[in-house]
């Protein structure tokens, strides 16, 4: 992932030191980091550093990206290959092989065709913002906008300089 898709999606999950209940019960920390990503296993009383929150996140990230390569079948640019990442963080590593949205970009469908199958992935309610979001860094050139991290946002995301 480039900076600013990295920067969008920690945007999109927060940083959580201190471990907690996700909206389905299950324990996370950092940068929603659950126990189906690997070591450490969060658990009620977990805390950590920030320092070993991004290195979670890195490494956490790796395996989503690695999932968004196999799936497609042609080139992208980096903000279609961001969000696509951004997506497969929220809905697991064997998300993307079998999305609809991945088959209709590796079939050179347009870009109105892609959103919709994007948006289509809205459960649970509350995740609408942030899927609106991910469908416009899909379609927007970060030379044109930067993305917002929930398109409730008022304001794009900020790159550090």
């Amino acid at each position: 992932m480039s900076a600013i898709g990295l920067e969008a999606l920690i945007g999109r999950e927060t940083r959580k030191l201190k471990a907690y209940l996700d909206s389905v019960g299950v324990y996370t920390i950092g940068i929603f980091h659950t126990a189906a990503a690997g070591a450490p296993i969060p658990y009620r009383v977990l805390t950590i550093t920030r320092e070993e929150c991004d290195a979670i996140f890195a490494r956490d990230t790796i395996q989503y990206e690695d999932a968004v390569r196999r799936a497609l079948k042609v080139p992208v640019a980096d903000h279609l290959f961001d969000e696509l990442t951004s997506v497969c963080y929220n809905i697991g590593t064997g998300g993307p092989a079998g999305s609809s949205f991945i088959k209709l970009i590796n079939a050179g469908a347009s870009p109105a065709q892609i959103r919709a199958a994007i948006l289509a992935w809205k459960k649970p309610s509350e995740i609408l913002p942030r899927r609106t979001a991910e469908a416009d860094q899909f379609q927007t050139p970060y030379e044109v906008r930067l993305p917002k991290a929930r398109s409730t946002d008022s304001a794009p995301i900020k790159i550090a300089a």
